[in-house]
């Protein structure tokens, strides 16, 4: 959605046609979380999770454009932004196929998040993209380095790029901001603060051979306070009984960011 919205592709109030069934290529979608044909804000598609309203996004976007996005946003590479350094041991780069390898149904899969995988560091570090005014930092392990004086050194910073301008860095905030006090994130909500979040509920794909299984990962990934953030938490929950992220991640993260906000003295802004 930022890269459309960056782009110019979609408007942030614009209506979208979202039928319950929607064939692209050989595969007929079904809309997980809902059983009629409706019109929705890309706000709304948002808020609500709905694949297919992301898959008609995704067609006016194009594979090419989605895919230099996303690795924008730091996704198929580690976080050091260097091809073969690992910005610390085991860290994987995920998956993301080139786009000549999206055959059939991937630009549809691929934009809601099937045939793509991420670690939660590259997660973090996409978010505090869009919490940073849509300049991506590479994540760091530690600030600095204190010397045999007591005095702190901080670390130079690693690599920096502007992903998105800071106009739709502003809208996709609000947006995000919009999934917690109205869409599939609402337990995400903390006293006193605005959340800018998102839920994923995401099948597990099989070990050894392709397809996914019944088990899923429940991830919520969000900053706080969302209009001048502090925080970027990303909670992922492998297998909770309940698979539903709004209903298991939201609410941890709820709880981290209420004990962090505090400890660190935040103001609170509502």
């Amino acid at each position: 959605i930022a890269a459309a919205l960056e782009e110019g592709r979609i408007a942030p109030g614009q209506i979208i046609n979202v039928p319950h069934k929607y064939k692209y290529s050989d595969k007929v979608f079904t809309e997980p979380y809902g059983n009629e044909d409706r019109e929705l804000s890309i706000s709304e598609i948002l808020a609500e999770s709905s694949n297919i309203g992301t898959i008609r996004i995704a067609e006016k976007l194009g594979k090419d454009h989605l895919y230099q996005y996303l690795k924008k946003f730091g996704f198929g590479q580690f976080t050091s932004g260097q091809t073969d350094v690992r910005a610390w041991p085991g860290e994987t780069r995920g998956k993301l196929r080139q786009p000549t390898e999206w055959e059939g149904i991937g630009l549809a899969t691929i934009a809601f998040g099937q045939g793509v995988s991420v670690s939660g560091m590259q997660l973090a570090a996409a978010f505090n993209t869009i919490a940073n005014d849509g300049e991506y930092i590479a994540p760091a392990l530690i600030r600095g380095v204190a010397g045999p004086d007591g005095v702190m050194h901080p670390i130079a910073s690693g690599l920096r790029r502007q992903v998105l301008s800071a106009t739709t860095a502003a809208t996709m905030r609000d947006m995000l901001a919009g999934v917690v006090t109205q869409g599939t994130g609402t337990r995400a909500q903390v006293d006193g603060y605005s959340v800018a979040g998102k839920t994923g509920t995401a099948e597990k794909a099989w070990v050894g051979r392709s397809g996914y299984s019944d088990n899923y990962t429940a991830t919520f990934a969000g900053f706080v306070p969302a209009e001048n953030p502090r925080l970027t938490i990303v909670v992922i929950l492998d297998e909770p009984d309940e698979h539903l992220a709004g209903r298991t991640a939201a609410p941890v993260f709820s709880k981290i960011a209420t004990g962090i906000l505090r400890a660190l003295g935040v103001p609170q802004t509502k």
